[in-house]
């Protein structure tokens, strides 16, 4: 499919069509209240099982202690959560009779900030920010060839109508995973789909220079 169509340069600088990108913000900021005011131990029925557990442990334990070992003090953050305790830990020995969590860092790294000062609660609010760069790329990269409201519609149909927002409610890679190849997918397409050459001045023009740089 060529996307070089008639709409150019992706987000608009022209006044009108702010409204859309006006939109993607409430979006967010219901997101953002939302995950604020979830009732994490009634979504999730008073405890977590396996790769949940593991990343809840994990993420409290780098955004607290500052590493990914297993210790009693993550057993104690843990059980003022969930006092049924964790379930179906992913678990490794290291040297000296340590014990570590055995699942990728790379979530938990970025996730560990919003839990240290949003608590539990911290994982649904690091998931709105990635929501809304989703958002935000996706409509400047339909808007190439659609207009703004077909590609906010787009967009909003893509991440909604899908598993995507199931993977939100889930302490699990899976949102964060998703945006990673979304990310990578729009760097590569948004420069190769891009039609016409951009002036450098305004904030959003520089933005779109990066884009599409060598």
């Amino acid at each position: 499919m060529n996307f070089r169509g008639e709409y150019g340069n992706g987000i608009s600088m022209n006044p009108e069509n702010k409204k859309y990108e006006y939109v993607i913000l409430l979006v967010f900021f219901f997101a953002i209240a939302s995950s604020l005011s979830i009732n994490i131990h009634s979504l999730q029925k008073n405890f977590l099982f396996s790769d949940e557990s593991t990343y809840f442990m994990m993420t409290e334990s780098i955004g607290y202690d500052g590493d990914i070992e297993y210790t009693k003090k993550d057993l104690i953050r843990y059980y003022r959560e969930f006092p049924s305790g964790p379930l179906g830990l992913f678990l490794k020995k290291g040297k000296a009779g340590k014990i570590f969590f055995a699942k990728s860092s790379a979530y938990p790294l970025f996730a560990a900030p919003f839990v240290r000062i949003f608590g539990a609660n911290g994982f649904f609010v690091f998931h709105s920010v990635l929501l809304l760069l989703l958002l935000f790329m996706g409509y400047s990269y339909y808007s190439l060839a659609n207009s703004k409201s077909l590609s906010l519609a787009f967009i909003l149909t893509f991440l909604f109508a899908s598993i995507a927002i199931v993977y939100f409610l889930w302490m699990t890679p899976d949102f964060f995973n998703l945006f990673l190849a979304f990310s990578a997918l729009f760097l590569w397409l948004f420069k190769h789909n891009q039609k016409d050459p951009i002036e450098t001045d305004g904030p959003k023009n520089k933005i779109q220079t990066f884009l599409l740089s060598d």
